[in-house]
Parts: C-alpha cells; structure tokens; sequence
C-alpha cells in the first residue's frame, strides 16, 4: 500500500485545492466530480495508489462499463481532469511543500472580419487563429478541423469545428446557412 496516495486521500486533495484557493472552486468540483464517476471502475489494488494506474485503460474500462451513458466530449472532459488532477497529485505526494497547481493558459481568441460602414471594404482582424485540431484522447484522432478558404486575394476565412466524419447532408446544412448570409445578386 502506498501510503498518502489512496483514492480517499486523492479526493480531499481535490477539495483542498479549491478550498485554499490554489484553483478556481468550480474547477475543483469538476475534477472530484469526473473522479467520483469515473473511479467507480478502479479495482481495490489500483484505489490504494492513484498515482500509478494508467488513466488511459481506466478510461476505457469506465466507457465499457457505461457504454451509451457517456457521450464522447464527456469522456474526454473527464479524461483531461484526471490526468491533470493526477499529475498535480503526484506531484503534491512527491514535494508537498514546493507544490504548486499548474497555471491554466487561456484559449487563443480571435475577432470575426469587422465591416468599415465609411469606405465599405471588410477589413479582417489581427489576431491570431489556433488552427490545430482538437485531439479526440480516446480513440487519438483529431476530433475536429478548421478549414481556411480564400474568399478574395485580401480575404481568408476559417470554418472552424468541421468533424472529421462530415457527411453530405451536413455539408449541405452548413451550405445553405453561409448563402442565407450572401448580400447582393448572385454571380
């Protein structure tokens, strides 16, 4: 047995981070929640030391235990806070007084093309895009894409979120909503 590093003790480090104040509360109750559902699938070996199971197979035997309960972006919600809450755990059990909560970094945030009214000209934002794909952690494959298309020589625009496993009628949908936003006769 591995002492300090039980699934009970791995939980109230969960509440404590966000009692301290060492990560935002709700992001505390979402950590303890993905574990208190997900660690349902541990065994009483792999309960007595968290800092050793393969978060990766744990993933797998919780999704086949409640295969339809889950939707893909759950598992992979839960997933993410796991592996980040058992990382910091670990790192907790290994130095608990130099420990400290690894810094969230935000999402790159870009602005939509802004229209001059004076000069009528569209005039694209600089900021920058985070084009690469979302990684889907449990089947490792990108879940999404963003796909650039050259509009005029001074305009790129970016559809973003597009599956991998569009089908036609998608395509079609999303087709027919860009032409309900065409201004003017068509060519």
């Amino acid at each position: 047995m591995a002492d300090g590093r039980s699934l009970p003790e791995f939980m109230d480090f969960l509440v404590s981070l966000g009692e301290k104040g060492m990560i935002p509360q709700n992001t505390a109750i979402g950590r303890r929640a993905a574990a208190q559902k997900v660690f349902t699938a541990l065994t009483e070996v792999e309960a007595a030391d968290v800092t050793q199971i393969d978060i990766d197979d744990v993933m797998i035997k919780f999704a086949n235990l409640n295969r339809g309960k889950y939707t893909p972006e759950s598992l992979r919600s839960y997933q993410s806070r796991l592996r980040n809450s058992l990382s910091e755990f670990s790192e907790y059990c290994d130095n608990p007084l130099s420990f400290r909560p690894k810094r969230r970094v935000k999402a790159v945030r870009f602005k939509r093309p802004t229209v001059e009214v004076e000069s009528g000209s569209l005039e694209q934002t600089t900021s920058p895009i985070d084009a690469r794909p979302q990684v889907d952690t449990v089947q490792h494959r990108p879940a999404v894409q963003v796909l650039p298309i050259a509009l005029r020589s001074d305009l790129t625009v970016q559809i973003a979120g597009l599956p991998f496993d569009l089908t036609p009628a998608e395509a079609k949908k999303i087709a027919n909503i860009i032409l309900a936003h065409a201004v003017g006769t068509s060519d």
